[in-house]
């Protein structure tokens, strides 16, 4: 019997024998099975980790690229408020080039950040080089200000103004004149008549085509339909919509908007963009247009400017006066024009008087009228009579009001309308307890001009207005955007290019130059050509555009920036802020990465 039972509990020993086995390997599974799931977990988390730590470098890449912007705005600020706006702005290393971000004391390059502010190395010729620096805005031809250079050099077209004088021949550009007048966008490279027009009739405020140019009409036949802008531009991208216009002519071979002939832009059909191979990079009108271009009516210090037509003779005069770059003769001189005009040379009468003053011209003299061009303020000024008359009328015994000696009981009679009629002016000043006028010829002469020249420009104005829009910087504009000004021939613009003081080459680090009168001083063009473009150029700038790039030391992400920052007002104002990083880089790792910051 106890056999029986030992042989019977067999069974019951084998099978809880196999129940163990199956938990066994249901544990191992599951055991494995979560090893996996870890395993994944794991790897999940350092992908994740890599991508928060790659978002977080480029985060980083993009603060660097924006404390870019910023430095730029700051450096150029602190310029301005000491006097020296635009000192080694076109290319320093040691400025804009690989500026730490970072605290040195990072351990490892792979946690210091840099930026550079970079541009190609001759902002309006094709370059395969690389510059650290800015470019100046006002280099470039203000498309707001386009349609009075037409306007300009259609009347200057017309009336043959200009004449002979300095390296020039005529009055007026050689080239690019159509029906309906002289187009400035015509000197532009790859420019036609048709596109010339068509991007004025884009920014006029008619629908009335032009010559050779494209309306509304046009474009409401296209599909989709759509009408022109007629009025300002916002970006220069809005161009593409004008008839005529692609992106090979706006943007040329730069595709990535570097200034920079890359090896995909100099191999002609093999890759993007189409190019032509031959070695200089093609810009497009990029280089040579702006819709951002201004300046405050200030001197070069900040301050605003002395305002010659200042209805306020008696503190004009106290001005002028107290002020060591004038003095009181300059000062009389001044406020005896506003008072008396431009006394007459040889017979002459006033050719800008609103009346005909022959009838009025006493004794052969008649202080109202001269060859200089005062222009009278009203119509009811005293001419000819009390203190107003010539060699044979009576001043006033008892004036009311003197000033400097002078008979100001009328008041200022006449405008200063250009600077440059002071220089070698006759006024016929009507002098306190004298009966007869005297002759004064004027302290501004033709041989000083370069002792006052620079500062008269630089410290007066003619105009109330507190800025200024779309002025040409000749110091640094190239030949084709000095071709827009009107009376501006091929050999002027030569011949000032040549003379440019910050013409980009090794001397064009100093862009502080505030003076503009070296073109009539060195004999580029004459007082009468000067002024037919005078309210188009400038010798300063206060808009600049900048590509910053903010990157590693060690390499990885880099993002890229453009901006245009203007600082005509009190504080550093971003007028364009656009983000390049999806053209790539820009620049050479290994130019980068050389750097010579801090």
């Amino acid at each position: 019997m106890h056999e029986l039972r030992k042989h019977s509990r067999l069974p019951s020993a084998i099978r809880r024998s196999r129940r163990t086995g199956v938990v066994l390997l249901i544990v191992l599974v599951v055991v494995a099975m979560l090893a996996l799931g870890a395993y994944s977990f794991v790897q999940l988390m350092n992908m994740e980790a890599r991508a928060a730590q790659a978002y977080g470098r480029q985060v980083q890449a993009r603060a660097a690229a924006d404390s870019g912007v910023q430095y730029a705005a700051a450096i150029l600020m602190d310029q301005k408020l000491n006097g020296v706006l635009g000192t080694d702005l076109y290319d320093s290393s040691a400025m804009f080039h690989g500026q730490l971000c970072t605290d040195q004391s990072a351990l490892h390059p792979r946690e210091r950040s840099r930026f550079s502010i970079v541009a190609g190395a001759d902002s309006f010729d094709s370059s395969t080089g690389i510059r650290f620096g800015l470019i100046d805005e006002s280099a470039k031809i203000n498309l707001s200000r386009a349609l009075d250079l037409a306007k300009s050099q259609s009347n200057q077209a017309g009336s043959g103004a200009g004449g002979d004088g300095g390296t020039g021949t005529g009055g007026g550009p050689a080239s690019g004149t159509s029906a309906g007048g002289t187009n400035p966008l015509l000197y532009l490279p790859n420019m036609t008549p048709e596109i010339a027009d068509a991007i004025l009739d884009w920014i006029d405020s008619d629908d009335e085509p032009r010559p050779y140019g494209a309306e509304s009409d046009y474009y409401q036949s296209l599909n989709p339909p759509y009408r022109a802008k007629n009025g300002p531009i916002n970006s220069l991208d809005d161009l593409l919509q004008v008839a005529g216009v692609t992106p090979r002519l706006l943007y040329g071979e730069d595709a990535n908007h570097n200034g920079i002939l890359d090896p995909n832009e100099d191999d002609g059909e093999q890759s993007a963009p189409s190019d032509d191979g031959n070695g200089e990079l093609d810009r497009g009108w990029l280089p040579y247009l702006t819709i951002y271009s201004r300046e405050s009516n200030s001197d070069y210090l900040g301050a605003p400017r002395i305002n010659l037509n200042s209805n306020d003779l008696e503190t004009l005069y106290d001005t002028l006066a107290a002020d060591s770059d004038f003095g009181e003769e300059r000062a009389k001189f001044i406020v005896a024009y506003r008072l008396f005009g431009v006394a007459n040379q040889g017979g002459q009468s006033n050719q800008n008087q609103a009346q005909d003053t022959a009838s009025q011209n006493q004794g052969g003299q008649n202080n109202q009228a001269g060859a200089g061009g005062a222009a009278p303020q009203s119509q009811n000024s005293s001419q000819g009579q009390g203190s107003q008359g010539g060699s044979g009328g009576q001043p006033s015994t008892t004036p009311e009001k003197t000033i400097a000696g002078m008979d100001a009981t009328d008041g200022a009679q006449f405008e200063i309308k250009s600077v440059l009629d002071l220089i070698d002016a006759t006024v016929a000043l009507e002098v306190a307890g004298q009966q007869t006028p005297v002759n004064t010829k004027s302290p501004f002469t033709t041989d000083t001009m370069d002792e006052y020249l620079d500062t008269l420009l630089d410290r007066t104005t003619t105009t109330k207005d507190t800025e200024s829009f779309g002025r040409i910087n000749c110091n640094v504009a190239p030949r084709e955007v000095l071709l827009a000004l009107p009376g501006i021939t091929e050999d002027i613009a030569d011949a000032i290019v040549s003379g440019q003081p910050s013409s980009g080459t090794t001397s064009g680090n100093d862009w502080s130059t505030t003076d503009h009168g070296w073109l009539l001083v060195d004999g580029h063009v004459t007082k009468e050509q000067f002024k037919t473009f005078e309210q188009y150029i400038t010798g300063r700038s206060q808009m600049f555009r900048i590509q910053v790039i903010g990157y590693f030391e060690d390499g990885g992400p880099v993002a890229r920036l453009e901006a245009v920052i203007d600082v005509s007002g009190s504080s550093p104002r971003i007028r364009m802020w656009r983000d390049l990083t999806p053209l790539g880089r820009g620049v050479d790792p290994g130019v980068l990465m050389g750097t010579s910051g801090n």
